[in-house]
């Protein structure tokens, strides 16, 4: 048998680790040059279809269905108060300006309310004025028509005497009550006075007594 032995020391050249081979550096590439290129490409495009689209003639186009409409749309005409229309001045697609009467309505009913209202605006100023000379005592009435005058609503002569003999009455009530409360005063007055009498004479009486 052959002596074992140890193994056979590897080659200098072997064991030795390998040069590293030369790398030639990578072309640096510039961004800015290649944002310019993207910009002019883009803007060239740009130029390119805008000519295309403005000198091109088309053959052919889309057909669709449509409907013209009037700008706006119809107005609606509406009193405030409402009520019977009695005739109408304007027609379907005449041009009216502002201000222009459309139509009229009856005017019985606005009168009516008119009448009412005027007439409780004169009973509260003659109202007024009776009670203004009743707090005073004056004699009469003095009617305040200014604010009748402001309103523009009439004078009511009617309802004037209606408060005017309102007032005598109770001028007349109130003067007899004065009158009534007067004479009373009158008695008490009379009354203490025969009290104050008796008085002075039941002292004397006393005075007699006592001296004697």
């Amino acid at each position: 048998m052959k002596p074992v032995g140890d193994p056979p020391a590897k080659s200098a050249a072997s064991a030795a680790p390998a040069a590293p081979a030369d790398v030639s550096p990578e072309p640096k590439t510039s961004s800015r040059s290649a944002i310019f290129l993207g910009l002019f490409l883009f803007a060239l495009l740009f130029v390119i279809g805008g000519g295309w689209l403005y000198f091109a003639q088309l053959s052919g186009a889309v057909i669709a269905v449509g409907n013209v409409a009037v700008k706006g749309k119809p107005k609606t005409v509406q009193h405030l108060n409402g009520g019977i229309v009695t005739s109408i001045l304007v027609e379907d697609g005449d041009r009216v300006e502002r201000g222009q009467i459309l139509l009229r309505l009856d005017p019985t009913m606005l009168k009516a309310s008119l009448n009412i209202s005027e007439k409780r605006i004169q009973e509260a100023v003659a109202q007024k004025a009776r009670l203004v000379a009743e707090r005073d005592g004056l004699d009469s009435i003095v009617w305040d028509e200014e604010l009748l005058d402001l309103l523009k609503v009439p004078v009511n002569n009617s309802i004037k005497r209606g408060q005017q003999r309102l007032f005598e009455v109770r001028r007349k009530a109130t003067l007899g009550q004065i009158n009534q409360l007067t004479s009373q005063i009158a008695q008490f007055e009379n009354q203490v006075e025969g009290i104050v009498a008796v008085r002075a004479s039941k002292s004397s009486q006393i005075c007699i007594w006592t001296a004697s």
